[in-house]
């Protein structure tokens, strides 16, 4: 029968690895975790770079003391990353669609189909 691999697998090499870090870290001080797989690591960014995406204007969330901020504002990302607050930081989900829009935008007056019939233009 096949091994069951959980999405833990790629920090957690083992239930007693998981078990360990809930024991010593969990919930005593804020982590960052690298993954352990090479196909892992190849596509994330590292956590700085995350946060550099972060502070750039790709959106993030703040989470603590039972309250969300989702204003995005960059000013508040080191203090929150600092006092060991949750922050969610960008996805690719969420970069791609402003990547997108962004390469229309610079695109569209250099091409004669800027506003196609296509589109719904004339």
């Amino acid at each position: 029968m096949p091994r069951v691999v959980t999405p833990l697998a790629s920090w957690f090499p083992s239930d007693a690895a998981i078990a360990r870090f809930r024991r010593r870290a969990l919930g005593v001080a804020p982590v960052v975790l690298a993954p352990r797989d090479r196909a892992w690591r190849s596509i994330v960014p590292r956590f700085a770079e995350c946060v550099a995406m972060a502070a750039a204007g790709l959106p993030f969330q703040i989470a603590a003391d039972r309250r969300y901020d989702r204003s995005g504002d960059p000013a508040k990302l080191r203090r929150a990353l600092g006092a060991g607050a949750t922050v969610y930081l960008p996805q690719i989900h969420q970069a791609l669609p402003r990547l997108a829009r962004l390469i229309v935008t610079t695109t569209a007056p250099w091409t004669r189909s800027g506003s196609s019939s296509r589109a719904g233009g004339r």
